[in-house]
């Protein structure tokens, strides 16, 4: 079973730095976690999703896929896409000299990313945000991508959730032939790739906002809120283990 964090596991807040789990998710993960494989997949940094959650024995994947650790502790990272920290360290500066003076913009900068929250900025200053995120992604190496109040640079590679979840359900495969049904639980665009990587085998799950309206998606089925998808984890739990007993 696959999660986002922001917005999946917690709820949306004003300063990501503030995010935390909602009650009962981190305990419905570990309960998860005794009965199936269970990974996390958040555009955070690696180290920064993993200490948030602190269950052990899943996996995390940071930087929308291009760090993970297993649950062995073993660490993995895309190396291509290492190449290209020198780039986005360049983007950072600029973008910390022209941003700062924007009240309300926070800038995140990943070890694979850098992204730059607008959610607390005036509405009319958004466009100069996006402007300035566009005019430091041109950099060879770069592309931009775009989440909920949120603009994003990355390094320019095929390479999203979608494709990180594929990759871990090969390794699963790997070590255990027996039928494997991935169930994927998110809420932002970058969700999206998920859903569509799990779409034909899986079960995407859409974890419902109020600000995101009816917008398109690929998911199958919704929950209304994190506080939602947190008790869907612990049914399930309690499912699967009922089901080894009988």
């Amino acid at each position: 079973m696959f999660f986002d964090f922001d917005g999946t596991l917690s709820d949306i807040v004003d300063d990501p730095a503030a995010a935390r789990p909602v009650a009962a998710a981190v305990e419905a993960l570990r309960k998860l976690a005794a009965q199936c494989p269970v990974a996390v997949l958040s555009g955070r940094d690696l180290a920064d999703v993993s200490q948030r959650l602190g269950v052990p024995g899943i996996w995390y994947a940071g930087s929308h896929g291009f760090e993970l650790t297993a649950p062995d502790g073993t660490h993995h990272q895309n190396d291509a896409a290492a190449a290209a920290t020198p780039v986005l360290e360049q983007a950072a500066a600029e973008l910390r000299d022209r941003l700062d003076s924007i009240p309300g913009v926070m800038m995140e900068h990943k070890r694979f990313g850098v992204a730059v929250h607008y959610r607390n900025a005036a509405r009319d200053r958004v466009g100069e945000v996006a402007a300035a995120v566009r005019a430091a992604g041109r950099r060879d190496g770069l592309r931009v991508t775009t989440g909920r109040e949120v603009i994003e640079l990355r390094p320019d590679m095929d390479w999203d959730k979608g494709k990180t979840l594929r990759w871990v359900i090969d390794h699963l495969r790997e070590a255990d032939a027996r039928p494997l049904v991935p169930i994927y639980l998110g809420d932002d665009i970058t969700d999206e790739d998920a859903f569509d990587a799990v779409r034909d085998d899986g079960i995407p799950i859409l974890v419902r906002h109020s600000e995101d309206g009816d917008r398109a998606t690929a998911a199958l089925f919704a929950l209304d809120s994190p506080a939602r998808a947190a008790e869907f984890t612990e049914r399930l739990a309690q499912r699967l283990s009922d089901a080894r007993v009988n």
